[in-house]
């Protein structure tokens, strides 16, 4: 995400006077003459991406944007409670009290007792005690040889909201009747994971103003149970929150919140742009998200995803290593296949189970023989495809199956490396004879999972 701040308003400006023949030519913008984005134009901005040196056109159209907007910005789903009052002390121990909203966004409360600010512990037992507590209140006299140390501390369970004070012994207790406040922020969860469009209005917002969100919220995440807490125990014993092994990448990748994984490889000593040889201390991660609305066959992390998953792990590598976060580079290819049917059956449900096979046999969630994903670095066979199809409950035998990568002639095997896994750019399933691949392509245009691309004009540096 990068955001800019441009000048005021009356400091935008443009080329009102240039020259026709200069228009396009180095830094100068593109003519917009005999359109009507001229009578629209206030001014213009060139965006490059970092790196990129100007006149080398290949690589600025390496930039891939999401969106592009203006009067924009960054959201958080919270909201704030100031001032809550709480149970009034005790004065006895282990004294507990609980916020009205949860969860609780970190580092976000403030708690005093009395007006006197407490302050947040992770460990009530390294709490020191009341005696050794020293008092904020000026007519205490203290003795020179006091510890300096402060028990007035509190712990808190974000998720349920409930603080706890110390017992006396460890951390000072809240006297008998001392108002105690809470001001804090609540938010997450997956109530904040919406899509484009879905904000339409803010209730702090001034009268007037209107809101809407051209892209998806996303980092939210449910609460973990305490059953699945319990099964993460083992795994934390093994690797304390820290990525030492394989097994450790695999498991720390999948815990990532926010995000919905449906698969996680890990290539050690692999880096996705030196695929040719060894590289000392670097982990390669390729995730694949659960669900994607725009290609749900063949799913790709976006942006966000991609950096949910880097923020989670860059913390927990070691100082030697590298980690490398990759979606997948799926590779088309196309399969044409032709069935015998068992006498008596219906050809068009057999027809469609056929189809259905071969979409899961290839999937990279749920495909391969083991149907838990197309596996890295396995070439896609002929006879592979065709054993799947053969399976079908209906199905007498293959007649012919045609496989090919889009290249003229077809291949057999088409190879898949690295970080490639197959997708399936068309298919093809007839009962008899089927269509040449040939034919098969010409019969497909654009499948609607490669998106919709906007082309961008790119100026030449000369002609």
């Amino acid at each position: 995400m990068v955001e800019l701040t441009l000048p005021e308003a009356e400091q935008l400006d443009y080329w009102a006077d240039l020259d026709p023949l200069e228009a396009g030519v180095g830094d100068f913008p593109p003519s917009l003459e005999e359109t009507d984005d001229q009578e629209r134009l206030i001014s213009w901005i060139r965006i490059r991406p970092a790196g990129v040196t100007p006149g080398s056109g290949s690589a600025q159209r390496q930039a891939r944007l999401s969106w592009i907007g203006i009067n924009a910005a960054q959201i958080i789903q919270r909201a704030q409670v100031v001032g809550e009052r709480l149970a009034d002390g005790s004065g006895e121990p282990d004294q507990r009290v609980v916020l009205a909203h949860q969860p609780v966004i970190v580092d976000s409360l403030q708690l005093t007792v009395n007006g006197e600010p407490w302050r947040q512990t992770d460990d009530l037992a390294a709490a020191p005690a009341e005696a050794l507590s020293r008092s904020t209140d000026p007519t205490d006299i203290q003795r020179p040889d006091q510890a300096p140390a402060n028990g007035r501390v509190f712990t808190l369970d974000r998720q349920t909201g409930e603080i706890q004070f110390g017992n006396g012994i460890h951390g000072v207790r809240p006297p008998r009747g001392a108002v105690i406040q809470a001001s804090y922020a609540y938010g997450g969860g997956l109530e904040g994971m919406v899509g484009i469009g879905a904000i339409g209005r803010g209730p702090d917002l001034p009268t007037g103003i209107r809101v809407h969100n051209p892209l998806p919220t996303y980092g939210g995440d449910r609460a973990e149970t305490v059953a699945e807490a319990e099964q993460r125990i083992p795994g934390y014993i093994r690797h304390r929150n820290r990525l030492v092994s394989l097994q450790d990448f695999y498991d720390l990748t999948h815990q990532t919140p926010g995000v919905e994984m449906g698969r996680v490889e890990v290539l050690p000593l692999f880096h996705p742009d030196q695929n040719a040889q060894r590289s000392s201390g670097v982990v390669t991660v390729l995730v694949i998200p659960r669900h994607d609305p725009h290609q749900p066959r063949h799913p790709s992390p976006d942006r966000l995803f991609l950096e949910s998953v880097c923020r989670y792990l860059a913390p927990r590598r070691l100082v030697t290593s590298e980690i490398q976060v990759r979606g997948p580079r799926y590779k088309d290819i196309w399969v044409s296949v032709g069935i015998d049917v068992i006498s008596g059956r219906d050809q068009a449900p057999v027809r469609e189970a056929v189809r259905q096979a071969i979409q899961d046999f290839l999937s990279p969630l749920k495909g391969g023989f083991e149907g838990q994903g197309w596996p890295l670095n396995k070439a896609v066979e002929a006879g592979e495809i065709a054993a799947a199809a053969v399976r079908v409950e209906g199905v007498a035998k293959i007649v012919t199956l045609h496989l090919g990568d889009g290249t003229t002639g077809g291949q057999n095997p088409v190879s898949i490396d690295n970080l490639q896994l197959p997708r399936l750019r068309g298919l093809a399933v007839t009962v008899g004879q089927p269509p040449t691949l040939e034919e098969l392509q010409g019969q497909v245009g654009q499948s609607p999972e490669t998106g919709a691309r906007r082309p961008v004009p790119v100026i030449p540096e000369s002609c």
